[in-house]
């Protein structure tokens, strides 16, 4: 509806209808792409990327002329259609009641327009009104021809009516200090917010703003006219009768406490005694503690066989460690984050390299926790990895893949169950007489004798991932090896 919405279109497209990138999006803005369906797509763009966003304009344009031309409820069936919505949300948890829901909605909107709600910004309005009163298989959207009982709370009644109405809960008056404050008042909205730690019950205040008692002040006054417009709309719901439930003993508890002034006149509703029923009196065994115990015990024996596993699931990692005490290292104060740190970033620059690099690998650091002081080694370490001829044969390579996940099925247990192995291949790619799989090693090498214990160590998960990529591909494995970063070197194994 609004081709100038830069942000809604944004998200239109990066979200699970049309399903685009981040990348993608940035390497359109890049390529000096404007977010307007309208706007020509730049002829600089990759062309795979070019077709990708022409496609997806292309498509809003013709749903754009659907809305302008048809009736809402026949335009948005057809963008439902065209977009496959209801197969794809068949296809996910709980699809066929979601999958309902869906063409519940569009039979509303077509009842909606029989009773005159006819532009497609009035239909969305009525959308988002059924959304908020909760759209149930048993909902009515004339709710008043129904002899029922709703409850909802005074956001969602706004706009309603009913011949009675029930203002209940009257012990149930929250009242906390503001945490923040909006000022609307120039041209440009403000937002000043209190950073506070919460645990459990207690509220500690970690920072706020300068002179946030004034602001604090300013909200509250805000509060306290939210509160008696939220009342108005209470005690206006009503058509026949108005029941104000109250709380004689703490009156100040209610939310509904500045209409006690009113009430004086009011009569109470009557509520007649239920009439109380014995129950009929019933002959039967005495169970004794002893039987209780008993029938305990034989809860387990009906599900032991389902709580028994068929299958084991393990990793890759967790096998080479397992089979045994790995070599001496030497601690070097890296730990673990060190190695996902140079991970993720050879994985960026296998894929495209960042064009800042210093900026990537500064938020990589952030992310893992570690001192910004090591951008620098980083991205040495990184520099030395892609000039090796590793790196060049990849880049040659007619296919590659990194960080690759992957579970497959495993039989070679000794007592022939079966499990369930996952890992992550660092990097493999294909050349002409077969695939390469390469594992990153991050370790620190100082002898050549270390150097042979940490391959002996690690030879088992590469191997692991080439029998594996072999079963999954199809395809044969010429070459498996481990690429120690701090050397620069690929070890065959």
């Amino acid at each position: 509806m609004d081709p100038d919405d830069p942000v809604r279109l944004a998200a239109a497209l990066r979200g699970n209808l049309f399903g685009l990138s981040d990348g993608l999006l940035w390497r359109f803005k890049k390529a000096g792409g404007r977010f307007n369906y309208n706007s020509p797509v730049p002829e600089g763009l990759d062309p795979d990327d070019r077709d990708v966003i022409l496609w997806a304009f292309e498509m809003l344009k013709k749903f754009r002329s659907w809305t302008v031309r048809l009736p809402a409820s026949a335009a948005l069936e057809n963008i439902v259609t065209e977009l496959g919505v209801i197969p794809y949300t068949l296809t996910g948890e709980l699809g066929k009641s979601r999958s309902g829901h869906i063409i519940q909605c569009l039979e509303y909107v077509a009842a909606a327009e029989r009773r005159g709600i006819t532009s497609l910004s009035s239909i969305l309005e009525y959308l988002e009104l059924l959304l908020e009163s909760g759209v149930e298989e048993e909902i009515n959207i004339a709710p008043w021809e129904d002899d029922s009982v709703r409850l909802m709370n005074l956001h969602k009644a706004k706009g309603l009516e009913a011949p009675v109405v029930f203002l209940a809960n009257p012990g149930k008056k929250v009242s906390r200090p503001p945490d923040r404050h909006i000022n609307r008042a120039g041209d440009t909205p403000r937002g000043y917010f209190v950073i506070k730690k919460e645990s459990g019950y207690t509220t500690e205040i970690i920072g706020q703003p300068l002179e946030w008692e004034k602001y604090s002040e300013e909200e509250m006054k805000y509060l306290s006219a939210e509160e008696i417009r939220l009342l108005y709309v209470a005690a206006t719901r009503a058509r026949n009768l108005l029941v104000v439930s109250t709380y004689p003993g703490k009156p100040e508890q209610s939310p509904w406490s500045q209409l006690h002034g009113y009430l004086s006149e009011a009569p109470e509703l009557e509520c007649k005694d239920t009439e109380k029923t014995e129950a009929a009196g019933y002959e039967g065994a005495v169970l004794t503690q002893g039987d209780l115990v008993k029938a305990r015990e034989g809860f387990t024996v009906i599900i032991d066989s389902a709580n028994t596993p068929s299958y084991s699931v393990e990793s890759v990692t967790s096998l080479v460690k397992g089979a045994g005490d790995g070599p001496e290292r030497k601690e070097t104060g890296y730990g673990l984050s060190w190695g996902r740190v140079v991970h993720r970033v050879l994985e960026a620059c296998a894929l495209r390299k960042p064009d800042n690099i210093e900026l990537f690998v500064d938020n990589i650091l952030v992310e893992e926790g570690r001192p910004s002081g090591e951008r620098d080694e980083v991205i040495t370490l990184v520099n030395q990895v892609v000039k090796s001829e590793l790196w060049d044969r990849m880049l040659k390579s007619k296919r590659r893949f990194v960080e690759v996940p992957f579970s497959a099925r495993d039989y070679s247990t000794k007592n022939g169950g079966e499990r369930i192995i996952s890992g992550v291949i660092d990097l493999v790619f294909e050349e002409e007489d077969g695939w390469v799989i390469a594992d990153y090693k991050t370790d620190n090498v100082e002898s050549e004798e270390q150097l042979a214990e940490l391959v002996k160590y690690y030879s088992p998960q590469v191997e692991m991932y080439k029998r594996f990529w072999e079963k999954m591909s199809g395809e044969r494995v010429v070459e498996a090896g481990l690429f120690f970063t701090q050397i620069n070197r690929l070890v065959a194994v």
